[in-house]
């Protein structure tokens, strides 16, 4: 990809694309570098937008959300609407990641009226209202979340734990573990661990 850098002409486009890779990949000192590169190609809220995604992937959740928030709304003008739900899903993920519970609910609920089928969004609201202990609210968006794990088993775990969660709030008398039995046959079926320290 570098090696097409001085043919292109919109090379900007190129380098966003190689920052993606290179972060898909896990190489955050090749992100960096690439950054570097795109200083004086696009905007300085991109660049920032892009530097922030460096933080999230080294888990630097509060420099992120930070840094997220400031340029949000500038992102959100940009007509590709890519860079706002990218922006929104990795501010709500910050926010859970530091426990500030409020603010990750809010974040992925404003995502989540225009954009309904974004599962990251679906997942955030369901673990931050159960973190709130507002468990009645969250059995809303446990049971959409509990349709698409067959499609998306990587997400079986964590809709495991938040079904489970929500029948221990319940009397003894009243639990039902029909559903969370058939959502524990994807997670050992796939062979996924559970993370247990995603929702209290």
């Amino acid at each position: 990809m570098k090696q097409g850098l001085s043919k292109a002409k919109d090379t900007h486009l190129i380098l966003e694309r190689l920052v993606d890779f290179e972060l898909q990949l896990g190489d955050v000192k090749a992100a960096r570098a690439t950054c570097d590169l795109m200083k004086e190609k696009i905007s300085r809220e991109l660049l920032k937008f892009h530097e922030a995604r460096i933080e999230y992937a080294e888990a630097k959740f509060l420099e992120a959300s930070r840094d997220l928030e400031a340029i949000r709304p500038a992102i959100a003008r940009i007509p590709s609407k890519n860079y706002a739900q990218q922006l929104d899903v990795m501010l709500g993920t910050s926010y859970e990641q530091l426990g500030q519970w409020d603010r990750s609910l809010e974040v992925f609920r404003e995502l989540l009226r225009s954009y309904p089928d974004i599962l990251r969004a679906r997942l955030g609201e369901a673990i931050a209202l159960g973190n709130l202990g507002r468990h009645d609210e969250a059995t809303t968006s446990i049971n959409a979340l509990a349709g698409g794990v067959i499609d998306h088993p990587s997400i079986a775990p964590t809709v495991y734990q938040l079904m489970a969660s929500a029948q221990m709030q319940k009397p003894a008398e009243a639990r039902d573990w029909t559903a969370v039995e058939k959502i524990a046959e994807v997670v050992y079926q796939d062979r996924i661990a559970p993370n247990w320290t995603t929702c209290s």
